[in-house]
């Protein structure tokens, strides 16, 4: 089987890409876990990012349509899937023990954007909390949201 690869320039590499170690039924059943588990760690990662900003976050996001905490959630939710993803790419091939790995590194990663997040918070002149209601975007908040989603990727780089 091969694959292309875009390089930086313009050209294509042609690689060979080995056959899966695993029978297609096995694949499956390992994705399936492994998108279980990444839909439970995300979605703990909106609980705590909506126990950290006033108001109801879901109502503010998805019924009330505020830009600065549409800003903040789709920053932390890339953030949190780069290292889901990191972390799944990295894991053992051996389900069980790569769920554990997954599980665990995935916990590390919504642990360490949590504490970057109280962090930025606390740094912020002009505090999440106030503006996060806001209807007016916010510039601070859009370079936050970006600050994020840089701390998840140095998550997942760590992982790698």
């Amino acid at each position: 089987m091969y694959h292309i690869l875009l390089a930086a320039q313009p050209t294509a590499l042609l690689t060979e890409v080995p056959a899966p170690d695993q029978p297609l039924g096995q694949g499956v059943i390992s994705t399936l876990a492994y998108f279980v588990l990444s839909m439970a760690i995300f979605g703990i990662g909106f609980i705590v990012q909506d126990l950290l900003t006033p108001g109801k976050f879901r109502k503010q996001v998805f019924v009330d349509n505020l830009p600065n905490a549409c800003v903040l959630a789709g920053s932390q939710a890339i953030a949190i899937g780069i290292v889901l993803a990191a972390a799944i790419s990295t894991s053992p091939t051996d389900l069980v023990a790569g769920l554990i790995a997954t599980a665990v590194y995935g916990t590390v990663g919504l642990v360490l954007q949590t504490i970057f997040l109280v962090l930025l918070e606390w740094l912020n002149p002009e505090k999440f909390r106030y503006v996060v209601e806001d209807t007016k975007l916010r510039p601070s908040v859009l370079l936050s949201g970006i600050i994020l989603i840089v701390v998840g990727v140095i998550n997942a780089a760590c992982l790698l």
